[in-house]
């Protein structure tokens, strides 16, 4: 899939990335940990966006796994967020508020008429959705800017 992503959208994954979470056969990666990590970078004061792009960077460049707490705990601290903090908010959004957000998640996704992640839209003001063709413009970010444009005025 890493190397479909690749292909799909130019992205470069590093070496390390492959050779020191991929070959590892003996690690697990998960979704919930590192999507708990961004619910308790949000509730902490960091922007998700920002947390969830320094977590990529991690894992894909730098071959820091996103499972890993430790991993996680040392980039909210480069957010200044000091690490009990961080691990005691972790502590509360582990387990049900996590599965709670991946089950909202989820309907979202059949709501929008999605198929898998990333899976982007528009929120009308009526509450009704469009569903954005992202895949199309990878690595054509001033192409992706147009058709968003173009899609903004045909809503407004």
């Amino acid at each position: 899939m890493d190397k479909r992503i690749t292909a799909l959208t130019g992205q470069v994954l590093s070496q390390i990335y492959y050779s020191t979470l991929l070959d590892d056969k003996q690690r697990i990666l998960d979704s919930d940990t590192p999507i708990t990590a961004i619910l308790t970078a949000e509730s902490l004061g960091i922007h998700s966006v920002a947390m969830l792009h320094k977590m990529q960077i991690a894992q894909f460049i730098e071959g820091r796994s996103q499972s890993d707490i430790s991993n996680l705990t040392n980039i909210a601290s480069e957010f200044g967020v000091n690490t009990n903090n961080f691990l005691n908010a972790f502590s509360i959004f582990n387990g049900d508020k996590t599965t709670q957000h991946i089950v909202q998640a989820r309907h979202m996704l059949e709501l929008v008429g999605g198929n898998g992640f990333p899976t982007l839209a528009f929120e009308h003001s009526d509450g009704a959705y469009t569903k954005l063709d992202h895949s199309s413009y990878y690595g054509q970010p001033e192409l992706w800017l147009a058709y968003i444009k173009h899609l903004t005025k045909k809503i407004n």
